[in-house]
């Protein structure tokens, strides 16, 4: 089975063929514990002339783990949404198209960081050109915005 499964409470994400996914669509599997979960995030991106979404799990070493909004409407994914009282499948009509072209991106959990951007923006890091240029080519990609990393610095301490 491909896609975002439940396995004991680790969240697995099998990755789909490129030919299901297409390119920038395309996202790696990953095994991650549900209580490793330190934020969940949201990419708004456009492919070609269609809206989408990626979404990202970070732990507290700061790693990414994400999959797209092809995953949002399995069981998975409703279990995410129940777990962490999130909504990924009412993404669909809350970004306009504008702001999918910019990539607009939001913390969805913890709920003190609810609508709070994820990544700097183009021009808020120190390579714009080249981070520019990544984010259209890997608009999955970006750079966690510095409140964002504090707080996983800050549990990461506590823990």
């Amino acid at each position: 089975m491909k896609g975002l499964i439940n396995n004991n409470n680790i969240v697995e994400y099998i990755e789909r063929p490129l030919k299901d996914t297409g390119s920038v669509r395309r996202t790696n599997g990953f095994r991650i514990p549900l209580e490793g979960i330190k934020i969940i995030g949201v990419r708004a991106i456009v492919l070609l002339d269609d809206e989408d979404f990626i979404v990202s799990l970070i732990d507290s070493n700061k790693k990414e783990y994400k999959f797209s909004s092809l995953e949002f409407n399995t069981l998975t994914a409703k279990f995410l949404e129940e777990k962490f009282n999130i909504s990924l499948t009412t993404l669909w009509g809350t970004f306009t198209y504008k702001e999918h072209i910019n990539g607009v991106n939001k913390v969805l959990y913890p709920k003190e960081f609810e609508g709070k951007k994820l990544y700097k923006g183009i021009f808020e890091s120190p390579k714009s050109f080249f981070y520019g240029l990544n984010i259209f080519f890997e608009p999955h990609k970006g750079i966690l915005t510095n409140e964002v990393e504090a707080y996983i610095e800050s549990i990461s301490v506590s823990n």
